[in-house]
């Protein structure tokens, strides 16, 4: 049976995905830490067992803070979650949700949020001036430009709005390229399935923190 995630063979694409950095960082900064004091349990104290919840640790920070992401691809958008990944079509992607985090609504009203992308209070400037010149500020978002003098605001970069945002341009993209015949229309469709990945991480996880406390 075709797996419905897998891509369509076709013309290498630039594919953008998405993850907010202070996750990202955060978690690599505490795979980083976690492996060293592995590295220093088994090779200076010779302690093999203190370093197995060590290694569970780093692999929980993986799933939880690394792993996540928001990829446009030129068959839909894929949203990367803890233990699951859902592939929606161009032609499924009706609604954009942004208020707590970023959420793709079908046409059949089914939701699905996104754990990596959530909403961050958009960054303010004066129009006319270079982006961010006023520092973070609560404002309504637009993306036109205000009269000079005027404060306008802006997504941050991998916010659920910025993530919105390039959801519908690539959208836009993609109904061009299917009116001029560029490409062959899509079929509608959301695919949900477990991400065998993480599973594997958090169930050896699991393992590693029961031998730990058993032994």
């Amino acid at each position: 049976m075709p797996n419905p995630l897998r891509r369509p063979d076709r013309p290498a694409t630039p594919r953008r995905v998405f993850r907010q950095r202070g996750a990202l960082i955060t978690g690599w900064l505490l795979i980083a830490v976690l492996v060293l004091f592995v590295g220093l349990s088994v090779f200076a104290d010779h302690n093999l067992g203190a370093a197995l919840p060590l290694i569970a640790g780093a692999g929980i920070a993986w799933v939880v803070l690394v792993r996540p992401a928001v990829e446009l691809a030129p068959d839909g958008v894929l949203l990367r979650n803890l233990v699951r990944d859902v592939l929606i079509s161009w032609p499924a992607v009706s609604m954009l949700e942004e208020r707590w985090n970023l959420k793709v609504v079908t046409p059949d009203d089914r939701a699905f949020g996104s754990w990596a992308v959530s909403a961050q209070r958009p960054k303010g400037r004066m129009a006319g001036s270079a982006a961010g010149g006023l520092g973070p500020r609560v404002l309504p978002t637009t993306s036109a430009p205000g009269a000079a003098g005027e404060v306008v605001a802006e997504h941050r970069a991998a916010s659920a709005g910025a993530v919105a945002s390039a959801i519908r341009a690539a959208k836009e993209d993609y109904e061009r390229a299917v009116s001029s015949g560029g490409i062959p229309e899509q079929e509608a469709r959301a695919v949900r399935r477990p991400a065998v990945a993480p599973l594997v991480v958090l169930a050896l996880a699991v393992v590693l923190i029961a031998v730990w406390f058993l032994r």
